[in-house]
Formats: structure tokens, sequence, C-alpha cells
């Protein structure tokens, strides 16, 4: 039996939503045997702080974000999944998915289905359904 899906990215913010995709992910790459790549964009457009309605990601420093990295892979690797990558790039993660999946020839995008806040879906847009409509492989939304 061949694998379906040889390769899948994850892409993480540090959300919820982004560890039940990453939980998804891992277990697909059990299943399939495939390779894992783990990814996070540390966004590069401007972010706003309200005091409490903070938007600003706590994770902004690429320490932070290699840490987080890190344990995610740590779980990947003690789950059984036997090839995981880790990238870190900066920009708009709506780009830089697309731009790795290409380049790491991914057959599977796994993500949440929401990872910001309302306030920034409304002034960015929602980056899951930009990868869904623009990805040139599949693309699986978790809840």
């Amino acid at each position: 039996m061949s694998n379906l899906c040889k390769k899948i990215l994850v892409p993480i913010d540090g959300s919820d939503q982004a560890k039940k995709a990453f939980e998804e992910a891992v277990h697909f790459a059990l299943t399939q045997n495939s390779e894992l790549t783990i990814l996070t964009v540390v966004a590069d457009y401007l972010r706003y702080d309200f005091g409490e309605l903070n938007l600003r990601s706590k994770y902004q420093n690429s320490t932070a974000y290699e840490e987080l990295l890190r344990q995610y892979q740590l779980f990947a690797q003690q789950a059984g999944v036997k090839e995981v990558s880790l990238k870190i790039k900066q920009g708009d993660p709506r780009k830089e998915i697309l731009n790795v999946a290409k380049e790491e020839k991914s057959d599977l995008i796994i993500m949440g289905s929401t990872g910001k806040g309302m306030i920034d879906r409304l002034l960015i847009g929602s980056v899951s359904e930009f990868i869904m409509n623009h990805s040139s492989c599949d693309v699986l939304i978790t809840k």
C-alpha cells in the first residue's frame, strides 16, 4: 500500500485551534507513515495592543517560537512520528505557509480553523480560508 500523504505541513501559532490541528497532524502522520513539518510564521504586519484586548502573539520573539516548535517536535517524536522538521519564517502567514508547502512538496496542510482574534480576522482576513482557497495541495481544516 502506497502512502497517500508522504509530507504533511502543520502551521502553528500558539492557539488552541493550532494545537488541535497539530494533534490531528501527528495522528495522520502516524497512520500514513508521513514526514511532518511544523511551521510557525512570525507575522510582519502591525499588531495592535488595546490592554486586555491584546492581539499580540504571546510568542513574539524567535527564541519563544523556537521553544514552542521544539515542544511540538518532542511530542510528535514521542508519539512515534519518525521524521519531524521545524521551520520558522517571517512575513505574511498566508504567503509563507503556501511557500513552505511548495518548497517542501507537501501533500497535505493541516491547520486550525481559527487562530487569531476576531479583530485580526476583520483586519487581515482568515489565514485558513486563504490557504484553503489558494493551496495547490490538499488542506484539512480542524475545529
